[in-house]
């Protein structure tokens, strides 16, 4: 017989034979004898008698990195927040949550970012929170969406997204081409809310779609002037803070301006006030509406001049109609700034083209020949937009 390394090499298959002693069974009276075993027998035996099941922490000790994706299908608990997982998508059973974030330091409970296509942030629940974020120091929830929604979250009952900070923000949210906060419903905040460059859109009830501190709001926007302005007499001059934006204007939009006047003892003339359209802001933009006082005394006088517009109608072409009525309250009553005591008049435009882009509403006043006034203030809010 050869010894064992005169025989050729050979890459051994399951299906070879090896020799070994089959030992006799303890307390038998078998001895033990020479077989032959395969080597798929000697595999089996090996993996279903002596097999180690390593633990999570051996195997991400060897690697942390997986190019498969990992389904886990009982609830996980995590000592550190998920970061940087791109197309991760949490689900949770009912009574769970299926985003939630809480940081508290100066970080952020919430943040997703994604560059094209696609949600930063997304959750869905039936009758809780659909995404969740708490934070002590910055932002609750913090969504950025280049062409689609920076957070997106619906809930049946619940808060579609709930954002809460101690002393940053509830939330976050900026888009580059969309609105920032969009919601079929109503937009509700116990406290402010943040946005970019864009403007909430929200649908549900119109004078009710924005909600802040727990009371209901319109969505309105708001000028005002912050130093007095001396008027020369006898001449046509835009007010200095009277101008509004139309960008968003619908049918049943109103606005409001409210003028602030003190008179010296010159001047007698009627004064004439115009509400003014266009995209200059001064006046060279078209008149829409004029209300004309009656005539001033040689008498000083204080009062408030307040004109306030409903759009009747908005549009193209001509078919846009403003209309709107303009009083007088005075100290001096029938004499200073007015020989009655309460001045009254409702005009109606005629039709115009409300859709001009960057156009404005202001306000131009001409306080008559020799008269002396000084408007110590001038505020315009607009009110139920689109």
């Amino acid at each position: 017989m050869a010894v064992i390394y005169a025989y050729p090499t050979v890459v051994p298959e399951l299906q070879d034979l090896l020799i070994g002693t089959e030992m006799a069974i303890q307390g038998g009276e078998d001895a033990p004898k020479t077989r032959t075993f395969t080597i798929q027998s000697i595999v089996d035996l090996v993996d279903t008698e002596s097999r180690i099941i390593p633990t999570l922490q051996q195997v991400t000790t060897v690697g942390p990195t997986a190019t498969n994706g990992i389904t886990i299908t009982t609830n996980a608990n995590l000592a550190v927040p998920i970061k940087g997982i791109a197309n991760w998508e949490g689900v949770g059973s009912q009574n769970n949550v299926a985003v939630s974030g809480f940081c508290t330091g100066s970080g952020t409970g919430v943040k997703g970012e994604v560059l094209a296509g696609g949600i930063g942030v997304r959750g869905i629940s039936l009758s809780g929170v659909g995404v969740s974020g708490l934070s002590s120091e910055s932002y609750g929830v913090y969504g950025e969406g280049y062409s689609a929604a920076g957070v997106y979250g619906t809930s049946v009952y619940g808060e579609g997204v709930y954002g809460w900070s101690a002393s940053g923000y509830g939330g976050y949210f900026y888009s580059d081409n969309l609105e920032a906060i969009y919601s079929a419903g109503n937009v509700y905040s116990e406290g402010d809310i943040k946005t970019g460059t864009k403007f909430i859109v929200a649908g549900g009830t119109p004078t009710q779609a924005l909600m802040a501190n727990g009371s209901t709001r319109n969505i309105s926007i708001f000028n005002n002037s912050t130093a007095p302005q001396n008027i020369t007499a006898a001449t046509v001059t835009y007010l200095t803070g009277s101008n509004i934006s139309t960008a968003n204007i619908k049918a049943g939009s109103i606005v409001n301006w409210n003028i602030a006047v003190l008179k010296t003892a010159a001047g007698v003339a009627p004064p004439v006030f115009t509400v003014r359209f266009g995209t200059t802001g001064t006046t060279a933009d078209a008149t829409l509406l004029t209300f004309t006082g009656s005539a001033q005394t040689a008498v000083a006088d204080g009062g408030l001049f307040s004109i306030k517009c409903t759009f009747k109608t908005v549009g193209a072409g001509t078919t846009a109609v403003l209309a709107g009525y303009y009083t007088l309250m005075h100290n001096a009553q029938v004499v200073g700034l007015s020989v009655l005591p309460v001045n009254f008049s409702f005009q109606t435009s005629p039709g115009f083209n409300s859709t001009l882009t960057n156009a404005v509403l202001g306000i131009t006043v001409d306080s008559g020949a020799a008269a002396a006034w000084t408007i110590n203030q001038v505020s315009v809010k607009l009110e139920n937009q689109v």
